[in-house]
């Protein structure tokens, strides 16, 4: 690969990683409602989605035409902080990138490990992104759009599974992946291209996927080192100490 092509895969897949995560965390601030899973315990229940007493939807069995309600009604935290890994595949090579990612409220940060060893921070909410590498004081300004216009490349979340048709659903139900009782997903687009998705259930967080074409593997995001619960006040700063806009 020339120096020409490098440069250019070396910026997408920069732009990459920052879409991957906030399409993550997209829907972070919703809270609708409440669902109530079986834990990994007690596996699963046969019959439909019913209403307990208080009036909370609970859910007893996953399945093609049930997860996409499970799903849109799961709650989120609304402050985290975890490790997200992303690699992407392709013929004769593999690219890996590691973030950590700090959410509150509409606020993220994103702290990523370069190949180069420097470390690039992004931080967002409201109208504007902020940009900025190692312990620079100097930072670029972007409006926050020009993030979510990058949408286009169709990056796998699991909230596309919402507005799929059922049919394009293969397989839903409970499952662990690497220790984490999830509710996983696997969507077929009809074109080649296969993904799988693993939720939490008890956060209600994407905890891995994987997207294959043509049955190779050609992208995967695992996350790991979950914590629930407020970061310091700082970690949402601007390098200068300013709040973000």
């Amino acid at each position: 690969m020339d120096k020409k092509r490098m440069a250019i895969f070396s910026i997408s897949f920069g732009i990459l990683i920052m879409v991957v995560v906030l399409l993550l965390v997209r829907g972070t601030a919703r809270r609708s409602g409440h669902i109530q899973l079986p834990d990994a315990s007690t596996g699963t229940s046969s019959g439909q989605p019913s209403e307990d007493d208080s009036g909370a939807l609970a859910v007893v069995e996953i399945r093609t035409d049930t997860v996409q309600l499970a799903i849109e009604v799961m709650e989120r935290p609304m402050a985290y902080t975890e490790r997200v890994t992303v690699e992407t595949f392709w013929s004769g090579g593999s690219g890996t990138a590691e973030s950590t990612v700090y959410v509150r409220d509409n606020l993220l940060r994103m702290d990523t490990t370069l190949a180069s060893g420097s470390v690039r921070h992004l931080l967002t909410g409201g109208e504007h992104s902020y940009i900025w590498y190692d312990e620079d004081t100097d930072y670029v300004m972007l409006e926050a759009g020009d993030f979510t216009s990058d949408a286009e490349l169709r990056i796998p979340t699991y909230e596309d599974i919402l507005v799929l048709d059922q049919e394009d659903i293969t397989d839903a139900g409970y499952g662990d992946y690497e220790s984490t009782y999830c509710i996983y997903v696997v969507t077929d687009d009809g074109a080649g291209y296969v993904t799988r998705y693993w939720i939490g259930t008890e956060t209600g967080l994407l905890t891995a996927c994987e997207r294959y074409w043509e049955g190779e593997l050609v992208y995967r995001m695992t996350t790991a080192e979950l914590t629930i619960g407020q970061a310091d006040d700082t970690m949402f700063l601007l390098p200068d100490g300013e709040q973000p806009s």
